[in-house]
């Protein structure tokens, strides 16, 4: 069993680090643009920062305290000689108001255009980009992840052979400006989970399972089915048997930033080997509740049940177990 569950938590880890960076994006209000007491800026560079962008999922191993941005900045060569812009060096800098150290995040991922919902940071090296005189160039630059330093000024900072870099203030928390407007989050998305079944002397279990969600107010409906191995107790000690189930599951978080509750109900089919004298599980129906705890909202990213499961079964030895779960949401865009 041990040995399942861990090539279970490999074939999810794998599966779910190949897939792309999802980033929630928000206009800025107003436009963001270059730090600078010259105005209007002739002869010089110029930039704008009109978007930007946090995970909204891609967070699965890490602690829901970090934290991912990314911009969209506008980029304009005003000065009679060409201009290059070392994309691989830019920074965002967070500089916290309680007076703690500063929180440097350097550039990981850039490209062409706007910043999108989905983004392949492997594939997305930055590399320098040079502005002929007069020319306007729009880029997206995403930052790597750090942990989140509490409200802080935030700046972005790009070297350029300018002889000065170019400094653009995305936040300032003396003034709450500007403003990140952020479009309505979607309200369904799929989901993955790792779920372990204990039974005591009975059994146990294992299953990954997918599906997906849909929320509405502080509740989230999930529809999903498993796999995985089961374990109950036959005639010459523990019996084997593949297991697929499908089901709903309905969570509830009532509090933000607290803990919810969930319930679940499912109908589960297991095929032991007739030598070992357990009895077929035929679409046996099941239900479970218990806590959900995850992050500060109704679709956490990463998210954990504790519960109780009981199987309505009367052929099944195995009928009241605990159950664990690990799961993580993605957003549909």
């Amino acid at each position: 069993m041990p040995r399942f569950l861990f090539s279970l938590l490999v074939v999810a880890a794998a599966t779910l680090t190949a897939c792309s960076t999802g980033f929630r994006r928000a206009q800025l209000q107003p436009v963001a643009q270059i730090d600078s007491v010259d105005r209007p800026y002739v002869g010089r560079p110029y930039a704008q920062v009109r978007e930007v962008g946090v995970v909204a999922w891609g967070r699965w191993f890490w602690s829901e305290d970090s934290s991912q941005t990314a911009v969209t900045v506008d980029l304009r060569n005003d000065s009679s000689s060409p201009l290059t812009i070392d994309v691989g060096s830019a920074t965002i800098n967070y500089q916290p108001l309680n007076g703690a150290d500063a929180v440097q995040s350097p550039a990981v991922a850039a490209g062409s255009g706007g910043l999108p919902a989905l983004v392949n940071l492997a594939n997305a090296t930055p590399h320098p980009v040079t502005l002929a005189p007069g020319e306007s160039q729009t880029l997206w630059i995403a930052f790597g992840r750090i942990f989140w330093p509490g409200r802080s000024r935030e700046t972005l900072r790009l070297t350029t052979t300018a002889g000065e870099p170019i400094r653009v203030t995305l936040f300032d928390p003396t003034s709450d400006r500007p403003r990140w407007r952020f479009a309505p989050e979607s309200r369904s998305g799929t989901t993955m989970r790792i779920e372990s079944q204990f039974f005591g002397n009975q059994g146990y279990g294992g299953t990954l399972g997918a599906g997906v969600w849909f929320v509405r107010g502080r509740f989230r409906l999930d529809l999903g089915y498993c796999f995985g191995l089961t374990y109950a107790q036959g005639v010459d000690g523990l019996a084997r048997a593949f297991t697929v189930g499908f089901g709903p599951s309905l969570a509830w978080h009532p509090l933000r930033g607290a803990s919810g509750i969930y319930g679940s109900g499912s109908f589960s089919f297991a095929d032991f080997a007739q030598q070992s004298g357990v009895q077929d599980r035929n679409w046996s129906p099941s239900v479970s509740i218990g806590i959900e705890s995850g992050s500060q909202t109704v679709v956490p990213t990463m998210f954990y049940r504790l519960g109780y499961v009981h199987v309505f079964d009367s052929g099944v030895a195995r009928r009241d177990g605990l159950i664990f779960a690990v799961g993580w949401n993605a957003w549909l865009w």
